[in-house]
């Protein structure tokens, strides 16, 4: 059982049915409305936010809907303190003019964290315990990426441990609640970013570029279904109306070992601003790595190799109109790294050239209605690109002393993924507390296409003689693809302002499970009467992880012949010859069920 940071309290069944009875009457002959909407500094809602309106000697608490949105009710007419507070915000205290009987209406800006040479916060750091969500939620903002210190700054990966939950490999890679690195959906602005072959995160994006990364785990929103260890969201910086710049790392270092070279590299920078004032603005960061090495053991003329990567995020935010905004992003990554594994067991000859770049595109258009409405539509298409090229043909031999010969793999990869979603909310309305509904699809067209060509390896004593040989044959060309929809819908009923329901269900296909997956998913949370600061939430899920298209390219792909050998030279076993073969029929996806409290 996953169990999160809040507190942890066992509930009985006769006591939440109680608690629904007492806790359902609405408040009663309540005179002033008060509705307003919160945006940030370019007319976005800020969905999510926390707002308390102070009444004599009482506190009341909302959050913000979809669109910005919030609604209180009150017995007279009066002067009250609001306070707005969000995660990577300034917390906004205003008081309102005095209102009248009936409808008041007031209209919110929040402005994000910003440069301290422009601004110091000394605000105190926003409530954790909000009732929006029952899920279990961490958020990373980007100016806790940019001041908590780790190494090797420039990768966002790195910065990610620093969110409970998640731990790091000795490759990069993420582990979320110790789940596999496929097991993790990963998004930018909404799209699935993940490698459209391996479920993996492959992209590298500049910590500049990042607003928040928000990590939810344990019972996850009907909106998420392909990662059952959990989701980790990225959003990207935004623009305003002023023009910024940020600029580290551009004097390189030199090192000296048998000669003067630059060392390793990794400037990176961002530029935002207007592009019209007022209705269109821009964000753009960058990051390069130059990695040098040098292996000592090694012939002079044959000891250096060296590697570039780069990427680039641009992201827009048009507004067509104050209901209706229009965003775009493109990433870019490229990474060249020559000679790549030189070793001081590992010479030039065993080396290989790597090459790889990524193409993501999305366009996103969200549409704002009155009373917590909002459509929003957008497409994304993700292409990848990997190449391999070996120093020779040769056998790539195994010894105690070090490898010899030629890696023993050629390959070129292509890979996409094409995405259209489409999310609704829909107004809300009062029924026994307040409801919000969402709804919406998920449509993936998945492709691989391969052309690898591997000649084998071997494995020796010490005295020379071949332990093990193996050899590859048949047609490495292969193609595959996949196609994956979903749909979903989700209330979030707020009975009282200190108890949430989330009552959903999702369902998931692909054409080559082909079978449609249900997920209902459960949870509440409440906080209790006098008692803001905790929270007490659980509830129940069932995830399914995506189809790993890489299981499903093995049996078309070559196959491979192992012999093994006696010191004579002799055969000692074999040829063996390993193949992959899956039946059709009766597939089904790897299915989690999530209980938490």
């Amino acid at each position: 059982m996953y169990i999160d940071n809040e507190v942890v309290i066992s509930v009985g069944r006769v006591l939440i049915l109680s608690g629904l009875l007492l806790l359902s009457a609405g408040v009663a002959d309540a005179q002033v409305v008060l509705t307003g909407r919160v945006v940030n500094e370019t007319n976005a809602p800020v969905a999510g936010a926390r707002v308390s309106v102070a009444v004599d000697d009482a506190r009341h608490y909302a959050v913000t809907d979809p669109t910005g949105g919030f609604h209180f009710a009150f017995a007279r007419p009066a002067e009250y303190q609001i306070t707005v507070e969000h995660e990577g915000y300034f917390t906004l205290n205003t008081k309102t003019p005095a209102l009248a009987d009936g409808a008041n209406e007031v209209h919110l800006v929040l402005n994000r964290l910003r440069e301290v040479v422009e601004s110091i916060d000394v605000s105190a750091p926003p409530s954790n315990i909000a009732l929006d969500s029952t899920a279990s939620q961490s958020t990373l903002t980007g100016n806790d990426i940019l001041n908590i210190p780790y190494p090797t700054t420039n990768n966002l990966k790195n910065a990610m441990r620093a969110v409970p939950g998640i731990v790091q490999d000795n490759k990069g890679d993420l582990h979320l609640n110790g789940g596999s690195v496929e097991q993790v959906q990963y998004t930018l602005d909404g799209f699935n970013i993940s490698d459209p072959l391996t479920g993996r995160l492959e992209s590298r994006l500049s910590v500049e570029a990042v607003q928040t990364v928000e990590v939810t785990s344990g019972r996850m929103p009907a909106e998420y279904g392909k990662g059952s260890s959990g989701v980790i969201a990225i959003r990207a910086k935004p623009g305003d109306d002023r023009w910024r710049y940020t600029a580290t790392n551009f004097v390189p270092g030199v090192e000296n070992q048998g000669g003067l070279f630059i060392g390793n590299w990794t400037p990176r920078a961002n530029l935002s601003g207007p592009l019209v004032r007022g209705r269109a603005w821009f964000s753009d960061s960058f990051d390069t790595q130059y990695d040098r090495q040098i292996v000592p053991e090694l012939p002079k003329d044959q000891n250096s190799t060296s590697s570039w990567r780069f990427s680039n995020l641009m992201h827009n935010q048009f507004n067509l109109s104050p209901t209706n905004i229009l965003y775009t992003s493109f990433l870019v990554n490229w990474w060249i790294a020559p000679r790549n594994g030189l070793g001081a067991l590992d010479p030039r000859e065993t080396t290989v050239n790597r090459r790889a770049r990524q193409y993501f595109f999305n366009i996103r258009d969200q549409k704002y209605f009155g009373r917590g409405a909002l459509i929003e539509v957008g497409a994304g298409s993700n292409r990848t690109f990997g190449r391999e090229i070996p120093q020779g043909q040769d056998l790539y031999v195994y010894t105690p002393t070090g490898k010899r010969g030629n890696y023993f793999m050629d390959s070129l990869r292509h890979s996409s993924r094409d995405q259209f979603l489409a999310n609704g909310f829909l107004p809300t309305f009062d029924w026994l507390g307040g409801h919000q509904i969402k709804s919406g699809i998920d449509l993936d067209r998945l492709t691989y296409s391969q052309d690898i060509r591997r000649t084998g390896y071997e494995f020796l004593r010490t005295d020379g003689s071949t332990v093990r040989r193996t050899e590859f044959f048949g047609n490495g060309v292969v193609t595959r693809t996949n196609f994956e929809s979903a749909a979903y819908v989700q209330d979030s009923w707020k009975v009282r302002p200190a108890l949430l329901l989330e009552i959903g269900a999702r369902t998931d296909w692909d054409e080559i499970i082909r079978r449609w997956n249900l997920s209902p998913r459960l949870g509440f949370a409440w906080s209790p009467p006098h008692l803001d600061n905790t929270r007490i939430s659980g509830g129940y899920s069932i995830t399914y992880d995506a189809t790993n298209l890489s299981y499903f390219t093995r049996p078309d792909d070559q196959y491979a012949l192992t012999t093994y050998y006696e010191p004579t030279g002799l055969i000692d076993r074999g040829p063996a010859v390993s193949v992959f073969r899956f039946s059709g029929a009766g597939l089904k996806s790897p299915r989690y069920a999530n209980w938490t409290l």
